[in-house]
């Protein structure tokens, strides 16, 4: 931060690094989505059928019926991630060009 009579603003390396450690958070948040997307959707999927090709019975259609809600609602999980993540991300854009604004504001100010 620089202080000038009072009045205090980021500096443009400080901004960068910030929009910077957004993005990164997102990114790594859209990881943990996609992992999660591949758990309930593929894994998850493939050991559900091959419980099913090696038990039979009425107990194991109760147990793939409890697997497939999990498996539905961690595919859920991961699309509520994705979309906080595209939350942070539009406020991290609002926020980067508020500021490059407010900089470009402050540079132009006359004391």
């Amino acid at each position: 931060m620089i202080m000038q009579k009072g009045k205090t603003w980021m500096v443009s390396g400080v901004i960068e690094i910030q929009f910077q450690k957004m993005k990164q958070l997102v990114e790594r948040m859209n990881g943990l989505a996609d992992g999660l997307q591949n758990l309930g959707e593929q894994q998850m999927m493939e050991q559900i059928c091959q419980t099913k090709n090696i038990w039979i019975s009425q107990s194991a259609d109760t147990f793939i019926g409890k697997e497939v809600k999990q498996s539905v609602q961690i595919t859920a999980m991961a699309e509520s991630l994705r979309n906080v993540a595209d939350i942070i991300e539009k406020q991290a854009k609002l926020m980067y060009f508020a500021e490059k604004a407010n900089e470009t504001i402050a540079v132009k100010r006359i004391y």
